[in-house]
């Protein structure tokens, strides 16, 4: 992430003391190998300087008629015809004195990387290098905001903000209460703008959070679950505001001990999802067991009738789509039809094995299904995640679950 941060700092400088430009600057680069700039806006002004290099970038600061006013990376400044400025944002690798052409992010990224690169005050002081030498300490966390700062413009939007709510407490007392920079919003941006499909974004749930990590403070589990939900709540609130349409919490701590789900575990499941617009899907996962390697046997599994016992909860409940596993152990298909407006993402395709399903196969144990189900409310799945598979492994699997559907 450190890298990316950067890039979309391609400018060459950073002035350290505040300016009020008459416009608001723009960055651009010389156009031709020689471009005259001038004391004033005219061609019967002076010359001033000659540059004798064409993309060497420039901030642009005033403007007058066909001329700009610029100033660069030494702080020199004049006028310049528009003629002879390029649009395009250039930076200056200071390493080696590389000039390297803005032309999409790929390459500003390999080019940061690769050739490193640097930040320069107005003095020509060094304030940030990337990466850094032995013999220098140039990052003052003052100037790394500019970076993201820039860089959370781009990925995030100008309109983006954090939400920071405000109370009066006690003997009318100021309380602040930030919400801290949410950890699956930047991911789900950059994941959404490499898609033209909605992106879901998983979660794990409180109890199965409860359930997953050493406690040697909190004696009520039930608390426990309940402080991780407010906690859950406000990156799934911020997924939302970011755009998000699907979110979905796994819950498989809900099949290996269903009581405790039905004591409380759905009211935390609840609670996570509080708030948001109905538009938003709320789906849930519930695992009934997974192995700690492909093709393992005999590994753990929830009790059989551990869906059965949560089924009327679930579809009583908020959530629009829960998903369960049937493919490594078949359930008595009964179990759908306790859901009368929840849809069911049912697993059809085995994520503990290698072996590959057969296409029939795939699309008999469908049919059956939807002698229990609407279809408009039966989707078709992979049991859980494909992540003990090859990319290619995962792509036949995947391609075995469309044929099967689409021959319906």
């Amino acid at each position: 992430m450190k890298y990316f941060l950067l890039f979309n700092l391609l400018i060459f400088s950073v002035n350290t003391k505040a300016i009020i430009y008459p416009i608001t600057p723009k960055y651009a680069s010389i156009k031709k190998n020689e471009a005259n700039v001038r004391y004033n806006a005219s061609f019967e002004a002076d010359i001033k300087f000659i540059y004798k290099k064409k993309n060497l970038p420039i901030l642009i600061i005033d403007e007058k008629d066909n001329w700009r006013k610029i100033v660069d990376v030494d702080n020199k400044w004049g006028w310049i015809h528009t003629s002879m400025i390029s649009n395009k944002k250039t930076f200056i690798n200071q390493k080696e004195q590389n000039l390297l052409k803005y032309k999409n992010n790929s390459e500003i990224i390999t080019a940061i990387v690769n050739e490193g690169v640097v930040m320069v005050a107005n003095d020509r002081r060094i304030i940030y290098r990337y990466p850094p030498k032995s013999n220098s300490m140039f990052v003052p966390a003052s100037v790394l905001k500019i970076a993201t700062a820039l860089a959370a413009i781009h990925y995030l939007g100008i309109d983006f903000r954090y939400k920071t709510d405000f109370f009066l407490g006690r003997n009318n007392s100021l309380v602040i209460r930030g919400r801290g920079d949410p950890f699956l919003v930047s991911d789900y941006i950059v994941a959404q703008k490499l898609s033209a499909k909605p992106v879901k974004v998983t979660l794990p749930g409180p109890m199965t959070i409860t359930d997953s990590i050493a406690n040697n403070y909190y004696d009520d589990l039930k608390k426990l679950g309940f402080d991780f939900a407010m906690a859950l709540n406000k990156e799934v609130k911020a997924l939302v505001d970011a755009g998000c349409q699907y979110i979905q919490v796994d819950e498989p701590v809900f099949a290996r001990k269903p009581e405790q789900a039905i004591e409380y575990g759905m009211e935390n499941l609840e609670r996570t999802m509080h708030g948001i617009p109905k538009e938003v899907q709320r789906v849930c996962h519930i695992c009934c067991g997974y192995p700690n390697s492909l093709d393992s046997e005999g590994y753990k599994k929830a009790d059989l009738d551990a869906y059965d016992r949560i089924a009327d909860l679930v579809d009583q409940s908020s959530i629009d789509e829960v998903s369960l596993e049937d493919s490594h152990r078949h359930n008595d298909l009964s179990l759908l039809e306790k859901f009368e407006k929840t849809k069911v993402i049912f697993g059809v395709i085995d994520i503990a094995r290698s072996r590959m399903e057969d296409v029939e196969e795939v699309r008999s144990r469908i049919l059956d299904a939807l002698n229990h189900i609407d279809e408009n409310r039966l989707i078709a799945a992979p049991d859980c995640g494909l992540g003990f598979f090859s990319r290619e492994q995962a792509i036949e699997k995947m391609s075995i679950l469309s044929k099967a559907a689409k021959s319906i």
